[in-house]
């Protein structure tokens, strides 16, 4: 969802936890950087964006987590 809380069906079915968990609140810019390049579980890999677009991606989403 926009504000990183998963719709309660969809998260149950792919496994994706909301930002609130303390394992998704712990990870660090680098390791959601890396995430967004490579993707994970069933999150493909994003492609086509400039180490800085990746580390604003990577920004905006831990400020969700706060």
């Amino acid at each position: 969802g926009p504000a990183g809380i998963p719709n309660p069906t969809m998260a149950k079915a792919l496994g994706v936890p909301s930002v609130k968990d303390a394992a998704v609140k712990a990870m660090t810019l680098p390791q959601i950087q890396h995430q967004v390049v490579t993707g994970k579980g069933n999150m493909k890999p994003i492609t086509g964006l400039t180490d800085d677009q990746v580390k604003a991606v990577a920004t905006y989403f831990k400020s969700l987590t706060k």
